[in-house]
C-alpha cells in the first residue's frame, strides 16, 4: 500500500526547470615548468575524453612559439575527492612557417596552414581527430579559420568546407569573416556521432553592421562516409558587459568552449578577460542550451548557408566559476571542457582545463565536477517506484 501511495505521489511532483547542477569535487594544478618529451606543457585550449579507450586528449594552442603545435594524450584518474592528469604521449603537428615544420609539409599549401592556432578537439567516426584552427587575420595574406581532419599520428589529412561568411578577405580592408584571434574557438561532437558544433569566440565582422548581436555556431553533419559538411548556422546570445566599467580594460565576453551534454543539450562556456591594476582576471560562466529538434531539422547546402536565416538559441546559467573563488583562488583562463568517465557509483563527471598562455602568472588547472540532474534523478526514482509497485 505504501509503495502504491508513493508511486502516485511521484506523478504529482513537478519537474524542476533548473534541474542541472555542476557540483565541484576536486582540482589539480600542473607546474608551469612541467615538461614532457622535450615540450613545455601549457596552452591547453581544448579537451576530449575518449570513452572507448579511456584517453584524455588535450590540445595546445602553441603556434610554434615554444614548441611545435601538438596534442597531449593523458592518463586520467578520478575519485570523489581527486583528479590526477598526467601526460603519456605527445602528438606533434606542423605549420608551414614555424621553426618546427616538417620538410614534407611545406609544399602542401592546400592542406597545411601558415598558422596553426588550435582551439578545439574532437574525434570523427573513422577514428581521426577533428580540430579547429583559428588562423590569423593579422597575417598578410590573412590565414582563414579551418576545420581539420588529422590522423592519430598527427598527420594533417585534409580540411573541410567553411562557409564564405566565416572567411575574411585575403587582403585589404576586412569587411567580413571572423575577427582576429576570435575565430573558431569551441568544438563539440554530438552523441550520435553524426554532428559537430563549431563556435566562433566573438561575432563576425559583418554582423555588427547587420545589427546581429551574438555568436555564430556552425553545425557540421556527416554527409557520407569519411566526409562532413556544414549544414546549419545558429545564433547564440552573449552576455552583455553592462554599462559600468569595472576595470582599465574590460573585454567583450566570448565563447571559449562548447560540449554536448546529451542528444539535445549543449553546454557553453563563456569567458571575459578583465585587466586592472591587480593584473589579469577572468570571468567564466557555463550555460545550458536546449536544442530541441534543431539537429533533425531540414538542412541546406554549404553554398546556401550564407543567406539562410539564423536559428536563435536560448540559454540558462548553470554555474559561475566566481562562486568557487574561495576554493580555487583567482579564476583562471578556462578554455577546455569535456564529459569525463563516470565515478565508481555511476555519477557523471565534467572536466575543465585552463590555458596558461605559457605565462608564469597563469595556471594550468584541471577542475572536476559532478553533473547532477534532479529531474533525471526524479525520473529514475519514479521508475523504481513503479517497478516496485508492479511487483
Amino acid at each position: 500500500m505504501t509503495r502504491t501511495i508513493l508511486f502516485f505521489l511521484s506523478l504529482l511532483l513537478p519537474f524542476s526547470a533548473d534541474a542541472l547542477e555542476l557540483k565541484f569535487l576536486a582540482e589539480q594544478t600542473l607546474s608551469s615548468s612541467l615538461k614532457f618529451k622535450k615540450t613545455k606543457v601549457g596552452g591547453l585550449s581544448g579537451l576530449y575524453y575518449e570513452a572507448s579507450t579511456g584517453a584524455l586528449y588535450a590540445i595546445s594552442d602553441d603556434r610554434g612559439m615554444v614548441n611545435e603545435p601538438r596534442i597531449y594524450e593523458m592518463k586520467l584518474d578520478l575519485s570523489d575527492h581527486g583528479i590526477t592528469v598526467k601526460p603519456e604521449k605527445v602528438i606533434s603537428l606542423s605549420a608551414n612557417e614555424t621553426a618546427f615544420a616538417h620538410k614534407s609539409s611545406k609544399s602542401k599549401s592546400s592542406i597545411f596552414s601558415k598558422v596553426l592556432d588550435l582551439e578545439g578537439i574532437s574525434l570523427t567516426p573513422w577514428g581521426d581527430f577533428l580540430l579547429v584552427n583559428e588562423g590569423d587575420a593579422n597575417k598578410r595574406p590573412r590565414v582563414s579559420p579551418q576545420v581539420l581532419d588529422v590522423k592519430k599520428d598527427g598527420t594533417i589529412f585534409r580540411s573541410f568546407d567553411v562557409p564564405a561568411d566565416f572567411l575574411p578577405e585575403p587582403s585589404g580592408r576586412q569587411t567580413k569573416g571572423a575577427q582576429n584571434n576570435m575565430a573558431f574557438e569551441g568544438l563539440a561532437a554530438s552523441l550520435d556521432g553524426k554532428h559537430w558544433v563549431v563556435a566562433t569566440e566573438a561575432p563576425l565582422v559583418q554582423d555588427g553592421g547587420k545589427g546581429i548581436s551574438g555568436v555564430r555556431f556552425l553545425v557540421y553533419e556527416m554527409s557520407e562516409a569519411w566526409m562532413i559538411k556544414p549544414v546549419q548556422q545558429w545564433l547564440y546570445p552573449l552576455d552583455n558587459q553592462g554599462s559600468e566599467k569595472k576595470s582599465l580594460m574590460d573585454f567583450q565576453r566570448g565563447i571559449s568552449e562548447v560540449h554536448f551534454l546529451d542528444e539535445k543539450r549543449l553546454l557553453v562556456m563563456e569567458r571575459a578577460v578583465v585587466v586592472n591594476s591587480g593584473g589579469i582576471q577572468f570571468e567564466v560562466n557555463i550555460y545550458e542550451v536546449d536544442l530541441g529538434d534543431l539537429l533533425t531539422k531540414k538542412k541546406t547546402t554549404s553554398e546556401g548557408l550564407d543567406s539562410e536565416p539564423l536559428e536563435k538559441l536560448s540559454k540558462k546559467l548553470v554555474l559561475s566559476l566566481s562562486s568557487l573563488e574561495k576554493k580555487l583562488g583567482h579564476i583562471e583562463n578556462f578554455e577546455g571542457m569535456t564529459l569525463g568517465p563516470p565515478l565508481s557509483d555511476g555519477r557523471k563527471t565534467l572536466i575543465l582545463v585552463s590555458d596558461n598562455n605559457f605565462m608564469r602568472n597563469l595556471r594550468t588547472q584541471f577542475l572536476l565536477f559532478e553533473v547532477k540532474e534532479s529531474g533525471h534523478e526524479q525520473v529514475n526514482q519514479t521508475n523504481s517506484l513503479e517497478t516496485a509497485h508492479g511487483r
